[in-house]
């Protein structure tokens, strides 16, 4: 070979192994840095990763396409997820949904989730990337690399959607606790003070209510409707008070916080008439303070 022919063949090689995603380049670019930006990082090395998985194979040419798209992420060009119209793909079916598919990414990329979820929206990137590369490949075309190429596409197309998947999520709004009840309301039998099971169990709620909230005061205000005297209404309305403080003392709430009123049928929950049975009047209301 003369030298002439030898500084040709130097070149071409040179030219070559330029073009070519060879170990040392791949990690020539890996130690290239970003800026500040969190999204950029995570980018550049998204795709420094496929290239290396590339170079792994030997696909040489895929490699110094993930290369090369790691480098313009460091040198700070626009690098987009790859429109899949311009790959050759030969199914249809798989066409339209990367096609589908990059629109739902573009969606979420210029919503802000760039920001939002930097780390989150390059992967789904690189990953959408990937699908499109391995799809391109196979399975449907001759040759070694047909035999696994189902599981390539698989793999990039399934970290694809998880990444969609917590770039869709929305934070549930939390929901606000209920302001715990201070009032409750016991009711009576016609012309009775005596509590009934169906009281006296309501009213073991209102003890375990007032044992969490602690309250400093309870108020307990009897009353009664009009079917009776006036004189009758106010001491029954005063025995119904003492009933539900007997309770909740027993119970074991404290009698020096009880405020015990009465006031028989002067103020009614519901407004009628004189002489009038009205179960909604007969009550005893217990407030916390």
């Amino acid at each position: 070979m003369s030298k002439t022919s030898g500084l040709l063949f130097a070149g071409a090689v040179a030219l070559l192994l330029a073009g070519c995603g060879t170990p040392a380049s791949i990690d020539r670019v890996a130690g290239m840095t970003t800026d500040d930006d969190p999204f950029l990082q995570h980018l550049h090395a998204g795709y420094v990763d496929l290239a290396r998985k590339e170079a792994a194979y030997y696909d040489w040419v895929d490699a110094a396409t993930f290369r090369d798209r790691a480098e313009m992420v460091a040198q700070g060009g626009a690098v987009e997820p790859w429109d899949p119209t311009g790959w050759n793909i030969d199914s249809a079916e798989t066409m339209d949904l990367l096609v589908s598919e990059r629109a739902n990414l573009m969606a979420e990329l210029e919503a802000g989730d760039r920001a939002e979820r930097p780390e989150a929206a390059a992967r789904a990137q690189t990953s959408f990337d990937c699908w499109i590369e391995e799809a391109e490949e196979g399975p449907f075309h001759p040759g070694p690399i047909a035999s696994h190429q189902e599981a390539e596409i698989a793999s990039c197309r399934d970290v694809f959607y998880a990444a969609m998947e917590e770039l869709l999520y929305v934070e549930p709004e939390p929901v606000p606790e209920p302001e715990p009840q201070t009032e409750f309301v016991v009711y009576f039998a016609w012309h009775s003070p005596d509590l009934s099971e169906i009281a006296m169990g309501f009213l073991g709620g209102v003890v375990a209510e007032a044992v969490r909230q602690q309250p400093s005061a309870i108020v307990i205000s009897g009353h009664a409707d009009t079917s009776g005297s006036i004189l009758f209404n106010m001491d029954l309305s005063r025995e119904r008070v003492d009933a539900v403080a007997a309770y909740m003392t027993q119970a074991g709430i404290d009698p020096s916080i009880l405020a015990l009123e009465w006031h028989g049928e002067a103020l009614p929950a519901v407004e009628t008439g004189d002489g009038v049975r009205n179960p909604g009047n007969r009550r005893v209301e217990v407030s916390f303070e």
